[in-house]
């Protein structure tokens, strides 16, 4: 992992590896090694300092009348997975794709140091087509939002 700050700036990126021995389905079995590696670069909006691992505390908490608008960040994000082989795949053993990259556009708020909500958009790209509810596919978009209460 690799973390670098500056004011309002952070940019963050980790490699993972995994190596599993031994997959089994019947009789019929694998070794697997599974990577992965991500790469997030935000800005504070606001003019706050980005912080690691922590809420931001907003210059001026959210207040309609007053005009406060609390903390905003924006974000973006790469991030690749993939397999060593595709054996588990050609075997049976496990179905699929052997690898994916994904893109993220975040958007964060923090009314208060205590509250914060996240809107994230995800378009993930499949290495190869996968099934899924019987739909066949080879990438996928999402929205995901989130509500954070530090206390």
């Amino acid at each position: 992992e690799l973390e670098w700050l500056y004011g309002p700036y952070n940019f963050t990126t980790e490699f993972v590896g995994t190596d599993f021995d031994t997959i089994r389905l019947g009789a019929t079995e694998d070794d697997l090694t599974v990577n992965g590696w991500y790469c997030t670069l935000s800005y504070v909006l606001t003019g706050e300092d980005a912080v690691r691992n922590a809420a931001i505390r907003p210059k001026n908490n959210f207040d309609f009348r007053n005009g406060g608008w609390g903390a905003w960040q924006v974000l973006e994000r790469y991030e690749r997975l993939w397999t060593e082989d595709r054996d588990l795949l050609d075997k049976g053993i496990a179905s699929g794709t052997d690898g994916a990259d994904a893109y993220t556009l975040g958007l964060n708020w923090w009314p208060n140091y205590h509250l914060r909500f996240m809107l994230n958009y995800i378009y993930t790209k499949f290495d190869d087509e996968i099934t899924v509810s019987d739909k066949t596919m080879d990438d996928e978009n999402v929205i995901l939002t989130r509500a954070q209460f530090n206390f």
